[in-house]
């Protein structure tokens, strides 16, 4: 295992050996000491003000597992980054910046990757069906190309595997965004309100697969417009204790793939402000938010299910909610329950526009579930569903309402463990409210 060092400012052999002879070239640099480390464990040192201006269009190809630092050279080589003071692209001319290397694992950290310009160029992180896996830590990828056409690659195919760790992300159009082939997780970090802010952060790819987005602990409350956008494919978002913007549309409108196998997202202890615990989920049939202004009185949470359905809802094609659970040490026969609110209507659902399912233990000497339904029965007469405690037991009824009960039927548990149970809407365009607490 070797070390090698790149600085613009060093005026020895070129070689990468030390700082005084560190790979100095302010156009190919970073790729020659690339070239150089060729060892599994091989380190790249790069100094925290050294630049490249990129004369061509560039693809850094990791030929091993390599760790790249930005240190400070004048303070013992202590880890450094480069800010917007110093950067590998080009501060004024459209590059392509391609970070690949085939079945490699590669981290990188401190470093400032910048484009800019006006023509559509590439920025992308990693290429290839067996890319490499990327961890990209404290570092600021600045796309800054002023044209639509120009986004961020953050997993440039279904083969990467891409973590960025506190890094700062900076767009350059209101029509750039990040896109996205394989699994991408974001933990901390930031979109910069220096550059200027995307309409639509995440945005489909063509081709793009099924993978996973994971956001975790960081602040998008730059983007005011919408977190994800259109997506053709079934590709599942999930935000985790992260700042939002005031206002933000957190899934935009889904025309390219309106079914049941559309993209997901989930939401958990998102805010704009200071509110805690709140819950979402989100595909193109509809949504479940947390409410606090129409509530079950008796509620542990505090807080409502609020579910919008969509236009593309139908009784064939339902729309379904997260899972509740609650876990359950008896063995005693049960009916378990959720308390429902139609707001403004006092017409009861029937069990074709609304029902519920619950997964329960109910096979002995065996950990597997068996589902229940009261959905309406194939050619049966639909049937209204059961009255709830009543409207005395919600605080934030406008207006006239029904309250009412999703239970299915007694049920005998076989062993301990979670009762689950999911509402399911076949009536599109339609509001109600869940308390999202099992009852039995």
């Amino acid at each position: 295992m070797a070390t090698y060092y790149v600085w613009s400012g060093a005026t020895g052999t070129n070689t990468g050996a030390s700082w005084v002879n560190a790979f100095n070239s302010t156009a190919g640099a970073f790729s020659a000491a690339i070239a150089a480390a060729t060892i599994d464990g091989d380190v790249i040192l790069v100094h925290k003000t050294h630049t490249e201006e990129l004369a061509i269009d560039t693809t850094y190809n990791f030929l091993a597992n390599v760790s790249v630092f930005c240190v400070d050279k004048d303070n013992g080589n202590t880890a450094a980054t480069m800010g917007t003071s110093a950067w590998i692209g080009n501060s004024t001319i459209n590059r392509a910046v391609i970070l690949t290397g085939t079945d490699k694992k590669i981290s990188i950290y401190g470093i400032t990757f910048r484009t800019a310009g006006a023509s559509s160029d590439l920025f992308q992180i990693g290429s290839g069906s067996t890319g490499p896996t990327f961890l990209i830590d404290t570092c600021y990828l600045w796309q800054g190309i002023a044209n639509t056409g120009a986004n961020l690659s953050i997993s440039g195919s279904d083969g990467i595997y891409a973590e960025y760790h506190n890094c700062t992300f900076r767009f350059g159009s209101t029509g750039s965004n990040f896109t996205f082939l394989g699994n991408v997780l974001i933990i901390g970090g930031s979109i910069s309100s220096e550059g200027v802010i995307p309409n639509i952060l995440f945005e489909t790819t063509v081709g793009i697969g099924t993978p996973n987005v994971t956001c975790i602990g960081m602040d998008l409350s730059a983007i005011t417009g919408t977190l994800v956008g259109d997506m053709a494919n079934n590709v599942t978002f999930v935000f985790d204790r992260c700042k939002f913007g005031t206002g933000v549309t957190v899934f935009g409108v889904q025309t390219s793939n309106p079914s049941r196998n559309s993209a997901k997202v989930f939401l958990t202890d998102c805010s704009s402000g200071d509110l805690q615990g709140v819950f979402g989920y989100y595909d193109a049939l509809g949504q479940v938010v947390s409410d606090t202004s129409v509530i079950y009185g008796g509620t542990i949470a505090g807080v409502s299910w609020r579910i919008d359905t969509s236009a593309n809802v139908s009784k064939g094609s339902p729309f379904t909610t997260p899972w509740i659970d609650l876990y359950h040490s008896s063995t005693a026969e049960i009916t378990p329950n959720l308390e429902i609110l139609r707001n403004n209507s006092t017409t009861a659902f029937n069990n074709d526009q609304v029902w519920t399912e619950a997964l329960v233990k109910t096979t002995s000497g065996t950990n597997i579930a068996t589902i229940y339904t009261n959905e309406c029965s194939v050619n049966a007469t639909p049937a209204a569903q059961a009255n709830g405690t009543g409207l005395s037991s919600w605080t934030g009824v406008g207006g006239t309402a029904w309250s009412g009960k999703l239970s299915t039927q007694n049920i005998t548990p076989a062993e301990n463990g979670y009762v689950s149970m999911r509402v399911c809407v076949g009536l599109a365009s339609t509001t109600f409210y869940v308390d999202p607490q099992i009852r039995t």
